[in-house]
C-alpha cells in the first residue's frame, strides 16, 4: 500500500534530515575541498537529538496506519531515486570513505533507515505500555468500588509493575548510550578524517 500524499511529506521530512547532510558531504567529495577545516554535516547524526527528532516524525507515521514494510520499501525507491542522480563512480568511492568516516552506509540513506526500526520498536513499546497502564487503573477502580472481580494472581501483579519499570530503565538507558556512543564515534572519527585528509593530499 502506497503512503498518502500527507504521509509522503511526513516521510520526506524525516528523511531529509539525513539526506541533505549526505548532498553536503558529496558536494565536499567531488569538489576535492577537504581540507584542515573540513566540516562534514554527517557527524550532526551522531548526537542523539537528530535521532529523537527523527524519530519523533515517524513516529507520527505509525499512529497513520503506517507499517515497517511501507515505510523501509519507500526508502528503498527514494534511495534509487537519488543515485540516479548520481555519478556511479563518485558513489562508489564516497560510500567507501562513509563507511570508513562514520561506521555506517549514509548513501543507502542506512541512518534514516534505523530511525525507522527504533522508531517502530519504541511506538509498540509504549503502546503496550499504555495499555497495561491502562488496564491497570480500571482493574484497581473497579476493585475500589467494590466491583466483583477476580483478584489477580501476585505473579501477574508483579510482571505488570515489573514490564512498566523495565520500560522507564530502557529508555533511560538508551538515552544514555546514545551519548556515550556519541561521544566515542566522534572520537575515533576525528582521526578516521585526519587519515583521510592525508590520502587525499597525496592524490
Amino acid at each position: 500500500m502506497s503512503l498518502t500524499e500527507s504521509q509522503l511529506k511526513i516521510f520526506h521530512k524525516a528523511l531529509k534530515i539525513e539526506k541533505d547532510r549526505v548532498e553536503q558531504f558529496l558536494d565536499i567529495y567531488e569538489n576535492n575541498t577537504i581540507d584542515s577545516s573540513t566540516n562534514y554535516d554527517l557527524y550532526d547524526l551522531m548526537d542523539e537529538k537528530y535521532e529523537v527528532k527523527c524519530k519523533d516524525i515517524l513516529k507520527k507515521l505509525y499512529r497513520d496506519e503506517c507499517n515497517v514494510k511501507q515505510l523501509i520499501h519507500k526508502l528503498k525507491e527514494e534511495n534509487v531515486s537519488f543515485k540516479k542522480n548520481n555519478d556511479e563512480d563518485l558513489l562508489d568511492d564516497a560510500e567507501v570513505m562513509s563507511e570508513d568516516l562514520f561506521g555506517i552506509d549514509h548513501l543507502a540513506f542506512a541512518w534514516t533507515e534505523k530511525m525507522i526500526k527504533e522508531a517502530d520498536k519504541e511506538e509498540k513499546a509504549l503502546n503496550k505500555s499504555k495499555k497495561l497502564r491502562t488496564w491497570e487503573h480500571s482493574y484497581k477502580s473497579a476493585v475500589q468500588k467494590g466491583v466483583p472481580i477476580q483478584e489477580l494472581d501476585e505473579s501477574i501483579k508483579s510482571h505488570i509493575a515489573r514490564y512498566l519499570r523495565e520500560y522507564k530503565g530502557s529508555l533511560k538507558k538508551k538515552r544514555t548510550r546514545a551519548k556515550q556512543r556519541g561521544k566515542a564515534k566522534a572520537k575515533d572519527n576525528k582521526k578516521k578524517e585526519k587519515k583521510n585528509k592525508k590520502r587525499s593530499t597525496r592524490k
